[in-house]
């Protein structure tokens, strides 16, 4: 990414430079307007990960960093609208501490010391904030605890002209979810086989790029409103810049998934069996895409594998020289579908090119010299 858009780390470090004065300015008249600047702070926090997430290409967090400026560009316009809005955006405040209290995963973990302080910690925080809970719930009612908007986003959007964001912020929620769709950019069919990549998923770094950059212009036109003292104009134009950029980002990320992605399906995992010069041997579960092996349990060989395995080894101690060359230590035999190994639950793992030879090393054993044909 560096060396294909070096304009890229440019234009983004230019828009954090030019939004500071903004955004401390912002920030540090949050007691005039604390729900704006509970937005705005949160808005700009993402908006700092959303471009470091783009830079690394991980676009399954991108489109979810992404997803949440385009709450962020709601809240902000509903907030902004009138006071109302904007105290009942913090009175939803307090279930933080509630949530929290609610949270124990992990805690079984700490020392039982650890244990109870984390527990008191969380019981206090909540005690402060109980009875303005209960208040709430009786004035919004109990769906408030839920969220702190009684309309779906979807209204919200159109009731603030920005409707235009519901269709993106419909598709970045499917990997909020783990829907069936949010494996969007991690499979394709090659030929006659579907290929899955485990991953960042390039492919969708474009969406959220244009998203968030979109979501935060918003952002930043409902703060100007809020404090208009503040001259939000370098920072408007440095996004204004990065918008502009989005067709050189959406060339660049596509021609390097297209290089990621292989023209063939790749091998599937395989079996090697690693022969010793003294006959020992060594059972790998061997990830050709990955080069990685990790020692396996040796299989529950048929007679007729079993046999040839044993011929095979005898043959590599009777002819170490064949064998071993270039200071190798291991003579390898790779079986594709018929021997199945699983990895040890402890298993080594060593990358391949310290047990299996390169090309130009190999010597090719054929199965049917030992009375059994296959690869």
């Amino acid at each position: 990414m560096a060396d294909r858009a070096p304009w890229f780390g440019f234009l983004y470090h230019n828009a954090l430079i030019a939004g500071q004065p903004f955004i401390s300015g912002f920030l540090n008249k949050g007691d005039v307007h604390r729900a704006a600047s509970v937005v705005f702070n949160q808005a700009s926090s993402d908006f700092i990960n959303l471009w470091s997430e783009l830079a690394d290409g991980n676009g399954r967090s991108a489109v979810r960093t992404a997803r949440s400026l385009i709450e962020h560009a709601v809240n902000m316009a509903d907030v902004v609208s009138n006071s109302s809005r904007a105290e009942r955006y913090m009175d939803h405040l307090g279930f933080a501490a509630e949530f929290l209290n609610e949270f124990e995963l992990g805690l079984d973990t700490l020392k039982r010391s650890e244990r109870r302080k984390a527990k008191e910690q969380r019981r206090h925080g909540l005690r402060k904030v109980a009875s303005q809970l209960v208040g709430h719930l009786g004035r919004y009612g109990k769906g408030f605890r839920a969220s702190w908007s009684e309309m779906n986003l979807k209204d919200r959007t159109v009731k603030f002209q920005l409707d235009e964001f519901y269709p993106a912020y419909r598709l970045c929620s499917l990997f909020i979810h783990g829907a069936s769709g949010g494996e969007l950019g991690l499979s394709r069919q090659i030929g006659d086989q579907r290929v899955i990549r485990t991953g960042p998923a390039i492919h969708l770094c474009p969406f959220a790029y244009i998203t968030g950059i979109r979501a935060m212009q918003e952002v930043l036109k409902q703060a100007s409103i809020v404090e208009p003292t503040l001259d939000s104009s370098p920072f408007s134009d440095a996004l204004e810049n990065l918008a502009k950029a989005w067709p050189l980002y959406v060339e660049v990320m596509n021609k390097i998934d297209r290089e990621i992605w292989p023209d063939t399906p790749p091998p599937p995992p395989m079996t090697v069996l690693a022969i010793a010069q003294n006959g020992t041997q060594r059972w790998y579960w061997h990830n050709p895409v990955a080069q990685a092996l990790i020692e396996a349990e040796p299989p529950e060989l048929e007679e007729k594998f079993r046999r040839s395995v044993d011929e095979i080894t005898q043959e590599v101690k009777r002819n170490p020289g064949r064998f071993f060359s270039n200071d190798r230590r291991f003579a390898t035999v790779t079986f594709f579908d018929h021997v199945r190994v699983v990895p040890k639950r402890d298993g080594r793992m060593v990358h391949a090119s310290a047990i299996l030879l390169r090309p130009h090393e190999h010597q090719h054993i054929r199965w049917d010299q030992f009375g059994q044909s296959g690869d």
